[in-house]
């Protein structure tokens, strides 16, 4: 049986809590199957929402990962804000056999990371780099995030909390592709992402919603379950 985690209250960092849903635009949202070695292993839902204009204009992506092998669950949420939708928070909890929680909050210009597992708490500071994303292994919503900063291509700063570094991914289109969501070959962008010497592969719809993410280096395959 897959255990469960209570979530927090985000809405006091992330702020759309106040927000009337009427005032919120769905950016994506829908539900993968995550494969490994092709066989399915787990399951992520996710919502990317935006409200405001200007420099009152505020994004949020949130997410729940559940896994079979071994028993786990994440729920990870990120926050994008301003004209240029600046990353300015990040949150993670992971319940079942691995306990942690992982934050990423702006202090000033720089980034302040802490991580909390049972043996006990650490803290790190990166530099607020503008533009910059979060990506965290195994987690595939984020990477519409991604998708949002360089749409045609191009070098984007990324943090990854969970190993605590600050790397850059270069972006690259390859084409016009076709995936297969619910039983129907859609047509699809294809991004190739270069992290650290690994390649990552990100397909999305005409209209930008993630269809699927293949991290070849990691045995990670994310599929969408159905059609937007």
């Amino acid at each position: 049986m897959k255990r469960r985690l209570i979530g927090a209250c985000f809405a006091a960092i992330f702020g759309l809590g106040s927000v009337p849903a009427h005032a919120q635009v769905v950016v994506d949202e829908g539900a993968f199957i995550v494969l490994r070695s092709g066989q399915p292993v787990g399951t992520e839902s996710y919502s990317i929402r935006r409200s405001g204009f200007g420099d009152n204009r505020v994004l949020v992506a949130q997410g729940t990962v559940e896994w079979d092998r071994p028993r786990r669950r994440a729920t990870v949420r990120t926050l994008l804000r301003g004209r240029d939708l600046d990353l300015a928070a990040f949150e993670a909890k992971v319940s079942g056999d691995v306990q942690a929680e992982t934050g990423l909050q702006m202090a000033g210009r720089r980034f302040v990371l802490s991580s909390r597992t049972d043996d006990g708490m650490t803290e790190q500071e990166f530099r607020a780099v503008p533009g910059a994303v979060v990506l965290e292994p195994g987690v595939a919503h984020l990477y519409a995030l991604l998708a949002l900063r360089a749409p045609d291509g191009g070098s984007v700063p990324v943090i990854v909390p969970a190993r605590g570094r600050a790397l850059r991914a270069e972006v690259s289109v390859v084409g016009a592709e076709r995936v297969e969501v619910d039983g129907r070959a859609l047509p699809a962008r294809h991004l190739r992402v270069e992290i650290g010497g690994a390649e990552h592969h990100v397909w999305l719809d005409e209209e930008g919603h993630l269809l699927r993410v293949h991290v070849p280096d990691a045995d990670f395959d994310a599929r969408r379950r159905e059609r937007p």
